[in-house]
């Protein structure tokens, strides 16, 4: 240790690939100074978890690890080998100034993978993306799409973040991107955006497979699709459903190329967003909820109001 040191203190801190090895081996052996940690936090690359353990004792030496901090997100990004202080990296990256181009990787890069594979995520990443939101800062799909599926966790979200899922929603489904997790959110935003009618089958896996889904709905015939890729290995086919309507299916998915059976499942409606009647659906709604309840009363009534609600539209309304 004594003469790594004086070796690197004679090389005025220079890179050099033999003290490298040697700083590191002394470092291995757990014995190191405050020189060999400023070598090793400006020069080292190797395993990420050992770049963690050099970035944790440079701490207890108060020794600057910003362009350690640098390589070990860089090479975690890219390597998906995680570690535990990871957390505490970034955060100390963050507040030495850290450049954009990473930070904005790294938020984008957690983001992705919790919508994807529901990684179980810093606390900050949604905060801070949240945050820079809201500054009006540009976010990729990645970002908004990875913070309106954790608004939909939120069961009483405040007036900020009811906003915030508004203004996502309206920007996503104005482009037709639907995911399953829109279902999550409460009756206005539901009714707001017309997805009480609709119900998802969601698929994942890898980007760019062909996956084809087989269904009947209510009993009848097998139909087969194939599921579009919405998102990055994400792949949804939405059905519009009555009450008491289900669809059962089986996705097929080619692998090691053969047709595989990955997943069957059976989804159904059975939900009754309340009796206010706002849309003919509503009342064909009602319609089925009466007929399966034998409740003839608001069988007939709930007829006639779909009746005249149609009979209004159509004149009303014109085809082009």
């Amino acid at each position: 240790m004594e003469l790594c040191s004086y070796e690197i203190t004679e090389h005025s801190f220079e890179e050099n690939d033999y003290l490298l090895g040697m700083a590191q081996n002394c470092f291995l052996h757990e014995k190191y100074n405050d020189v060999i940690l400023i070598y090793l936090c400006k020069f080292f690359q190797g395993p990420t978890k050992q770049m963690a353990a050099i970035w944790k004792a440079a701490r207890e030496f108060e020794i600057d690890t910003f362009d350690l901090e640098e390589r070990i997100i860089t090479q975690m990004l890219y390597s998906t080998d995680y570690v535990d202080e990871i957390e505490r990296i970034y955060d100390s990256y963050l507040a030495g100034g850290g450049r954009e181009l990473v930070c904005m990787a790294y938020l984008s890069y957690f983001s992705h993978y919790y919508l994807v594979n529901d990684m179980m995520i810093p606390e900050h990443v949604f905060s801070q993306i949240r945050e820079r939101y809201l500054a009006g800062q540009t976010l990729n799909d990645a970002c908004l799409l990875g913070l309106l599926k954790q608004l939909s966790e939120i069961s009483a979200p405040d007036a900020a973040d009811q906003k915030i899922a508004d203004e996502l929603l309206m920007k996503y489904t104005g482009r037709n991107l639907y995911f399953a997790f829109y279902k999550k959110f409460g009756e206005t935003m539901i009714r707001k955006y017309h997805l009480y009618d609709k119900f998802f089958v969601e698929y994942h896996t890898k980007a760019d497979q062909h996956v084809l889904l087989n269904y009947s709905v209510n009993g009848g015939e097998y139909h087969k699709e194939e599921i579009p890729e919405v998102y990055d290995g994400i792949y949804v086919k939405a059905f519009v459903l009555l009450f008491g309507e289900s669809v059962s299916y089986y996705i097929s998915e080619k692998l090691h190329g053969e047709w595989k059976v990955v997943e069957s499942r059976q989804i159904s409606n059975q939900n009754m967003y309340g009796d206010k009647d706002q849309s003919r659906y509503d009342v064909i709604n009602n319609i089925m909820f009466a007929y399966a309840m034998q409740d003839e009363t608001m069988l007939s009534e709930s007829m006639r109001k779909y009746v005249s609600m149609d009979d209004t539209v159509k004149k009303l309304f014109k085809l082009l």
